[in-house]
C-alpha cells in the first residue's frame, strides 16, 4: 500500500538527520508513491506471461484454420469453375 503524502514528510524529517538528505532521499524513491507503482512479482510476470503465450497460441491456431479453409474452399471453387 503506497504511503500518503503526510506519512511520506514524516518519515523523511525523522530519517533525514540520521541518515542525511541523499540517502534518505534515495530511500524515499523506492517506496511506491501510488498502488499503482508496486513492483511486479516474479510470479505474476511468470502467470502474465502464460496467459500471453496462450492467448497467442489460440491466435496462430484460429489462423491456421482459417487459412486452410480458405486454401479449401479456393481449390473447390477452382474445381467449380473449370468444371
Amino acid at each position: 500500500m503506497a504511503l500518503s503524502p503526510q506519512h511520506r514528510t514524516t518519515i523523511y524529517r525523522k530519517l533525514a538527520p540520521i541518515l542525511g538528505d541523499a540517502e534518505t532521499e534515495a530511500l524515499m524513491k523506492e517506496l511506491p508513491l501510488t498502488d499503482h507503482d508496486k513492483p511486479a512479482t516474479s510470479g505474476f510476470v511468470n502467470t502474465e506471461i502464460a496467459k500471453l503465450t496462450s492467448a497467442m497460441y489460440d491466435i496462430n491456431i484460429r489462423t491456421l484454420y482459417a487459412v486452410v479453409w480458405s486454401i479449401i474452399g479456393g481449390m473447390a471453387l477452382v474445381g467449380f469453375i473449370t468444371k
